[in-house]
């Protein structure tokens, strides 16, 4: 919750400063894909976005 929290507010030149455990990391990209494929009606593979 908080690496999403940091990556909405955070400015944008700093929006990679952030370190996660793999398991915590892992979390992340699921709800990035997530979140992409439903605002951009569109399926994306994690590979792709990471």
């Amino acid at each position: 919750m908080n690496a999403i929290k940091y990556t909405v507010t955070a400015p944008s030149k700093k929006i990679y400063s952030f370190n996660l455990k793999e398991e915590a990391l892992e979390e992340f990209k699921l709800v990035t894909k997530l979140y992409f494929n439903e605002k951009l009606e569109k399926e994306y593979k994690l590979e792709e976005m990471f």
